[in-house]
């Protein structure tokens, strides 16, 4: 299981797919997904979309999304020397570009290695942090060249192939939010081992332009109408230099479960006991407002639906080094796997009036 879930992972980590250009990457992705759906699709705003029916009639629907995109860059303008200007895609963190490798698709259809420049650290008297205004990509073009290959708008990605640092920590960019994406059909993989089939439907979603604030499914829950939607995504993971109160979970204490008015706390509850249960670590995430997660998507489409989030700790959120733990994963994975079988049971309840 662990070895499926980084081959998958480090696959998907390595695709090019910024909040726009998403749909190649669900396409890759709805293989992947193929195997566990009755059908599969990718929509014309470039979400995936997974169905799978428990032959039940009347049965509770349960959404688990996960985004396709990934943070990254735009060509802005082409310079007079060759040099290509660059906006953001999404929260990237300009502290950690300078010096990178990028690679940059063509509007010839291919794709072009770049590097990342800006003022050398002996011209910067101030030595102050590169914005993105400081910065430019240098493909090794003349204007003329790099005007006929590249030219504005092009898509920008970093050149940073995933590899693992350790037997348990896996780094590489896109890992918010595809990780997560692999931790769905991690929980997929282990019910049809374990020969476990829910009492509901299913809907798997990998969702487009979620770092542009969730456009990708901003009316796609009015559409779906599940009885809950589960956004798994990132939270930012403990690191030597954070106080514990900061709003970080520590490596290697599983999946954090957010409590408070963005979703359905006693949803949140439920999942809680049956993690405790079955021996499941987790942590619990407070959030009195926005999770800026396609949960909030969820939570405020049409009417509104329950919603409730589930994040994966995650290292160096938005640069081209993110960095998981294995273990955390395959946490993440087993909760998940502990929703999809108890939630048809839970819809009971919470019908009956017993959930809180």
């Amino acid at each position: 299981m662990k070895e499926k879930y980084t081959k998958e992972t480090m696959h998907l980590s390595g695709l090019c797919g910024i909040s726009g250009w998403e749909t190649g990457t669900a396409r890759a992705a709805a293989e992947l997904l193929q195997p566990y759906m009755d059908t599969v699709e990718v929509d014309r705003l470039g979400n995936l979309i997974g169905r799978r029916s428990c032959g039940r009639k009347d049965a509770p629907v349960l959404l688990l999304d996960a985004h396709l995109d990934q943070v990254g860059l735009m060509v802005s303008k082409v310079t007079e020397e060759g040099f290509l200007l660059v906006e953001k895609s999404g929260g990237v963190d300009p502290r950690v570009l300078p010096g990178g490798r990028v690679t940059i698709a063509g509007t010839d259809g291919k794709l072009y290695r770049g590097v990342i420049g800006c003022l050398p650290d002996a011209w910067d008297e101030e030595k102050n942090a590169a914005t993105v205004e400081d910065l430019f990509l240098d493909a090794g073009m003349t204007k003329e060249q790099a005007e006929t290959c590249i030219g504005t708008g092009s898509p920008v990605y970093f050149h940073m192939p995933a590899r693992m640092l350790s037997e348990d920590c896996l780094s590489g960019p896109a890992l918010d939010d595809r990780a997560c994406f692999t931790c769905i059909l991690y929980a997929l993989e282990l019910l049809k081992r374990q020969g476990k089939t829910p009492d509901c439907d299913l809907i798997v979603v990998g969702a487009s332009c979620e770092e542009m604030r969730g456009k990708g499914v901003t009316g796609l829950g009015y559409d779906l109408q599940p009885d809950l939607a589960a956004a798994i995504d990132v939270c930012h993971a403990a690191t030597y230099d954070v106080d514990p109160l900061d709003g970080v979970h520590p490596v290697g204490s599983g999946p954090a479960i957010a409590v408070g008015a963005m979703g359905r706390t006693d949803w949140a509850e439920r999942l809680m006991d049956a993690c405790e249960d079955a021996g499941i670590p987790y942590s619990i995430d407070p959030n009195i407002g926005e999770s800026w997660t396609d949960a909030d998507c969820y939570y405020e489409s049409g009417t509104g639906i329950p919603t409730m989030l589930l994040s994966l700790p995650l290292r160096y959120m938005h640069t081209p080094v993110e960095q998981l733990s294995l273990r955390d994963a395959e946490y993440t994975g087993q909760a998940i796997a502990q929703l999809i079988l108890g939630f048809g049971s839970w819809m009971k309840e919470a019908e009956g009036g017993e959930l809180r």
